[in-house]
């Protein structure tokens, strides 16, 4: 009787120490399937960011939806991830039936969905983050979590994938809240805090796979500073060439090695002013392949630093600059044969949906192609006035002057 006391007391002990483990480390509900590879042994991300969706069912909300809903259609994906900025509306109500529209596309296929908050999905709504979690949740298929309480942000979480057979997780996805302002003037940055977890079920998920890193991809709405490595500064503005932004805005940039950085270059990348070592982290972690953001509407340049593939994603939405140039959504193909070496693809508006039906005429050129356009005036004037002084110059040198002489 003893023995099973004993017994029972032990299997008592192990689920409770079950239940207790985070959910941080790739955990699922029971009424979800978990994520996997498919039978041909690909598994397909959608990524759409900045939908900046609101309430309002308009032209250009038509035209949102329509890109995601066709692209949902077309592109077959296993996951769909909102990258920030999602809905904006005003109100719990407003933001609630936001969400619900959003989600919508994704809904009706039954695809998982992953969700991370941008700079913008508190401040314009006003609505806690936590109190939009559970308004995505209402989503059966949402695979979104609230994450840790005794850390920064929310919705900081990571899904795992299992091989085609389902025996074994193979690969990672992270998902981290990048905030919005910091107290230091510019845009957030991911708290140490925040880094501290990052590394922590990293190393578990590096237990678990045997003593090698987990291959993964991390999500997250703000760039870091080391996008600007992929950079260089240039003198005059010019085409592929754009201002930088806010403490790197005394200068122009372009890209620098064309065979390490694909896709364009349109605007300043945006990361915060202070470099928090996150993205050192990921480097000395060893198992961030690639790192995916929204915010900068109009960048769709990818390249890699230090091993890490840095991934940056037009906006969807059309309640916001860009107004039917650019909006698209990145597509990110990951193999379970060769897990490190994923590809990835912007699809554009026009080949997914077509034609606008809410911008017309000049509404469709971009506010940055018309700063590239004043600054591209503004080098050509100063290149004049450059050209004229030098002449001036070389006339004044050689100008023979009137000798007089005395008597």
């Amino acid at each position: 009787m003893k023995k099973i006391r004993k017994f029972l007391a032990l299997i008592l002990t192990m689920a409770l120490t079950v239940a207790c483990l985070p959910l941080a480390v790739g955990a699922v509900s029971g009424a979800q399937e978990p994520l996997r590879f498919n039978k041909d042994g690909k598994f397909k991300i959608l990524v759409a960011t900045d939908i900046h969706e609101d309430e309002k069912d308009d032209a250009k909300s038509a035209d949102a939806m329509a890109l995601l809903t066709n692209a949902i259609e077309e592109l077959k994906p296993d996951l769909v991830v909102f990258n920030g900025d999602n809905a904006t509306a005003d109100g719990l109500e407003n933001q609630r039936a936001t969400i619900q529209k959003i989600v919508a596309p994704v809904a009706a296929k039954n695809i998982p969905l992953a969700v991370v908050f941008g700079n913008h999905d508190l401040e314009y709504s006003g609505v806690s983050k936590e109190e939009q979690v559970k308004i995505y949740q209402e989503y059966a298929n949402c695979r979104m979590v609230a994450g840790p309480e005794d850390i920064s942000g929310c919705g900081n979480y990571n899904l795992l994938i299992q091989n085609s057979a389902g025996t074994k997780d193979i690969f990672n996805l992270w998902f981290l809240d990048s905030g919005d302002y910091a107290e230091e003037g510019g845009y957030a940055y991911v708290q140490t805090d925040q880094i501290k977890w990052y590394e922590q079920t990293s190393n578990a998920l590096k237990a678990q796979n045997g003593g090698a890193a987990m291959p993964s991809i991390l999500f997250q709405h703000i760039t870091v500073p080391e996008a600007y490595d992929l950079l260089e500064p240039v003198l005059l503005p010019g085409k592929g060439r754009v201002r930088g932004h806010d403490v790197y805005s005394n200068r122009f940039w372009k890209i620098k090695d064309p065979s390490n950085t694909t896709g364009t270059l349109s605007e300043g990348p945006c990361p915060p002013n202070i470099n928090n070592g996150q993205f050192a982290s990921w480097v000395k972690q060893g198992d961030i392949l690639g790192a995916v953001f929204g915010h900068d509407h109009v960048n769709d340049f990818t390249g890699t630093v230090e091993g890490v593939r840095l991934i940056h994603t037009r906006a969807v939405g059309f309640k916001t600059y860009i107004n039917g140039v650019s909006q698209g959504v990145r597509l990110i193909t990951l193999d379970e044969n060769n897990l490190k070496n994923f590809t990835t693809e912007m699809y554009d508006f026009a080949d997914l949906v077509g034609k606008s039906q809410s911008i017309k005429g000049f509404d469709r050129v971009s506010k940055e192609m018309w700063w590239d356009f004043g600054y591209g005036v503004l080098g050509v004037a100063a290149a004049i006035t450059a050209y004229v002084l030098y002449r001036v110059s070389v006339s004044y040198t050689h100008l023979t002057l009137p000798t007089t002489s005395r008597v």
